[in-house]
């Protein structure tokens, strides 16, 4: 696989996922608050099994196993993403360009988790984003370039799906950069975990604690 070709499958990933939001149009027309309100977890589940087929009919049904790791890097995995969400607050001071002021990082708020769309976030979405950026995208820009240029590449690609390209087309929706340069960095890591254990698992463990840990703490 080439750059251009892993942009392009990026770009009809970005599509497909502000193609699924519509049908929340739908539900506001016709008053299905249970829908409406849990659309991120419906969502989260509709795109993990449509990126879940796409591989595997890609592959030719023969999908990368996933049982080949190291324990030590299911650790780190675990420990990076504990961590990340703590740097990923300096990060954004850095950004904003502000050092903000009483700011509690041990104030966590485990109220946020009794949402269902919280299942879409610490489980589906992580599952399904590292299968298509790791396991397909660097996997396969791996037998191409060099590892530095796949990881950076492939992170730079993971932030864009975060940019919420749905914004040029809504007024109450804004393009958020914030994102995509939060995003860069965990994409940073998931894909040096991927490279160096050989394995998915590390990186989606990371995944899953990180957006665990940001969603009590963000």
């Amino acid at each position: 696989m080439t750059l251009l070709k892993s942009l392009i499958y990026t770009i009809l990933l970005i599509f497909l996922i502000e193609i699924l939001g519509l049908w929340i149009v739908i539900t506001y027309e016709f008053n299905l608050n249970f829908l409406t309100l849990n659309s991120r977890l419906i969502n989260g589940l509709i795109e993990l099994i449509i990126i879940g087929l796409f591989i595997y009919f890609y592959k030719n049904g023969k999908l990368r196993k996933p049982i080949n790791y190291q324990e030590k890097y299911v650790v780190r995995g675990i420990v990076l993403g504990l961590l990340f969400p703590f740097f990923q607050i300096l990060l954004s001071m850095i950004y904003f360009w502000d050092i903000p002021t009483g700011v509690n990082f041990l104030d966590f708020k485990f109220e946020n988790l009794r949402n269902l769309n919280v299942i879409a976030s610490i489980l589906f979405f992580p599952i399904s984003e590292e299968l298509f950026f790791r396991n397909f995208i660097q996997n396969e820009l791996h037998k191409k370039y060099k590892p530095i240029i796949t990881i950076f590449a492939v992170a730079v690609l993971f932030g864009m799906i975060h940019i919420m390209i749905g914004a040029i087309f809504f007024e109450s929706v804004s393009l958020n950069y914030h994102r995509v340069y939060i995003a860069f960095f965990g994409g940073l890591i998931s894909g040096i975990l991927y490279y160096k254990s050989n394995s998915i698992i590390p990186s989606i463990i990371f995944h899953m604690i990180w957006n665990l840990m940001a969603n009590i703490m963000i």
